[in-house]
């Protein structure tokens, strides 16, 4: 059968972005994206509770 080309650009590319993606995984996270997180999760609930209620149609008889 004929070579298959590599999905990923290179050979081994694939491999090389476990490998970065693992290295983030193991560091721990900063304050400052934790202060971000926390504030779109805030903006998220108010929103929650800002929301209109969806206007039903009424049942109509015929």
């Amino acid at each position: 059968m004929s070579e298959q080309k590599p999905r990923i650009g290179q050979k081994g590319a694939g491999r090389e972005i476990a490998k970065k993606l693992s290295e983030m995984r193991r560091k721990p996270l900063s304050q400052k994206i934790l202060n971000i997180v926390g504030e779109i999760s805030e903006r998220e609930k108010t929103n929650q509770n800002d929301k209109k209620s969806v206007a039903k149609p009424k049942d109509a008889e015929v």
